[in-house]
């Protein structure tokens, strides 16, 4: 399906997306999660009637509520128990870890800040595989009786919490 069959004026909305993105100072074409802005989002509202001004303001709202930069912090993670519901029950949790010393490696200074998510993750990415090779190898697997926990690299919105779960979970 086209756009002009999606459409009354494919030329209103293009008028539409010109009047948003000059008053916003960039392209509409980002990702809705990552940026607080789409173009299909755009023309969900398009057709939905708001204005260019109503929906820029939508846009600037969503960006200001998104996280002004990410970290990658490590936590020892590990299972700790729920409580005796339909013969026992585990849940995961983490305690952060600032400094790690790494065999033959020294230490791996973490959290670390980015400004954006894209590279956060990849740092992070980056870290689990120095996680796995020096500092996990050895360590039993987080689902087994034998494990005191493994170390992870997790991306954070804003600066990381000391833990996690911040509430313990209760069985439903």
């Amino acid at each position: 399906m086209s756009l002009s069959t999606n459409l009354a004026s494919p030329t209103l909305w293009s008028e539409w997306v010109d009047i948003v993105e000059r008053q916003l100072g960039h392209s509409l074409d980002g990702d809705q999660e990552r940026d607080g802005y789409s173009l299909d989002c755009a023309l969900d509202c398009y057709k939905a009637g708001l204005s260019p001004e109503e929906y820029a303001g939508e846009v600037t709202q969503a960006k200001a509520a998104l996280p002004a930069f990410f970290t990658v912090a490590v936590y020892l993670v590990y299972r700790a128990y729920g409580g005796p519901e339909e013969g026992g029950w585990y849940y995961e949790c983490g305690e952060r870890v600032d400094r790690l010393d790494t065999p033959g490696n020294g230490n791996i200074a973490v959290p670390r800040i980015f400004t954006d998510r894209e590279h956060a993750t990849r740092h992070a990415i980056t870290m689990n595989n120095q996680l796995a090779a020096l500092v996990n190898e050895g360590r039993p697997e987080l689902y087994s009786v034998l494990s005191d926990g493994r170390y992870s690299a997790r991306v954070c919105d804003g600066y990381p919490e000391p833990g996690f779960p911040l509430v313990k979970p209760h069985y439903e």
